[in-house]
């Protein structure tokens, strides 16, 4: 089993809050199973967890708010990325010093296209 930084799972509990209230979150933790939510309640951003916890979680949410959003996941990936990515990373990914598209920008846009089947750098505001 893989193991996901605790920073990982900040980001779901960030999203539902900021968009649907704390009280949102607190029904996310009520329907996991409750050894799964008493760990998520302990996370630490420098620890390491399992990695089927984050996986739980990502559940969870989806169950919860698919009525709501039915691209909830997606919509958790995207505020993830934005989150990560700093602005200077941005502005690195986005152009060279000459204006044009960085040969990171184009090597991330390829394997997006490569890997995921479409353009997936562009889906996540790069």
């Amino acid at each position: 089993m893989g193991r996901a930084k605790g920073t990982a799972f900040f980001h779901d509990e960030q999203y539902v809050k900021q968009t649907y209230g704390p009280e949102t979150w607190a029904q996310i933790v009520a329907a996991m199973p409750a050894a799964a939510a008493e760990v998520r309640s302990s996370i630490v951003a420098v620890g390491w967890y399992d990695d089927a916890l984050l996986v739980q979680t990502l559940r969870t949410v989806e169950d919860v708010l698919r009525e709501r959003e039915p691209r909830i996941i997606e919509m958790l990936g995207r505020y993830a990325a934005e989150q990560d990515l700093t602005r200077i990373h941005r502005v690195f990914l986005r152009t060279s010093p000459s204006g044009t598209p960085s040969a990171a920008s184009a090597a991330l846009r390829s394997a997006g296209m490569r890997f995921a089947g479409s353009d997936a750098v562009h889906r996540i505001g790069v």
